[in-house]
């Protein structure tokens, strides 16, 4: 699980130049984009780790969800893009992190989770 938080600190350094210097700390909303099993606790568990980082500074869940309720927005309506960036704006965050359970047909019922990272200025 290190290997996947090193990677996806990579990624949003690379994702978020707008950042600007380096010395800049890069504000991040992780949340889960569906209610299955598991998705909230692997978000909860990326936001606790994200936290541990000073060049990152995690948007309470709190905040989330009350940007979601006003906005009427929901799980579903974060695959478009102009909505991811219309939520990365309300919460002044310069990226998402959705995790999402996938599907898996078959006998192999192992849980698979995707991450997406999301630059908000443009839904990229």
């Amino acid at each position: 699980m290190r290997s996947v938080l090193i990677g996806l600190f990579c990624w949003l350094l690379v994702l978020l130049p707008a950042a600007g210097q380096a010395a800049d700390i890069l504000r991040i909303a992780v949340l889960g984009t569906d209610t299955r099993e598991g998705t909230g606790s692997l978000a909860d568990f990326l936001t606790l780790e994200m936290t541990q980082n000073k060049a990152v500074e995690v948007v309470e869940r709190s905040q989330i969800d009350k940007i979601l309720a006003e906005q009427e927005l929901g799980a579903s309506d974060l695959a478009e893009g102009k909505n991811r960036v219309r939520l990365g704006q309300l919460l002044k965050a310069d990226g998402l992190v959705l995790v999402q359970k996938e599907e898996r047909p078959g006998k192999n019922k192992d849980d698979r989770f995707s991450i997406r990272l999301v630059e908000t200025r443009d839904g990229f």
